[in-house]
């Protein structure tokens, strides 16, 4: 079982994870994979029902792109960046493992 963290400033438990690498590559990700897809996936012409198919397909491209961000902010986060935040004194920190 893991124990939550505690602050090495002030021993408080009332931390809060800022996340700033996953929400910067998440979106980061989505926005490449969305220009990259509707560049090449929204062309003019062709029946609705193709039409639908190709939107399907920038919109399953745009979410997998978004996922490979948060996964490699989430690395970001927990291996480079002092993710941690005590709500008490405002003393930022990494996870001690």
């Amino acid at each position: 079982m893991s124990r939550s963290p505690s602050c090495p400033n002030c021993q408080s438990t009332n931390i809060t994870a800022r996340n700033y690498a996953r929400k910067v590559a998440g979106v980061i990700g989505a926005t490449g994979s969305a220009a990259a897809l509707l560049g090449s996936a929204i062309l003019p012409g062709g029946s609705s029902v193709a039409f639908l198919g190709r939107s399907a397909k920038v919109l399953l491209g745009i979410l997998a792109g978004c996922a490979t961000g948060v996964a490699v902010g989430k690395v970001i986060d927990d291996n480079m960046l002092a993710n941690l935040k005590c709500r008490a004194c405002g003393h930022t920190f990494s996870r001690i493992r």
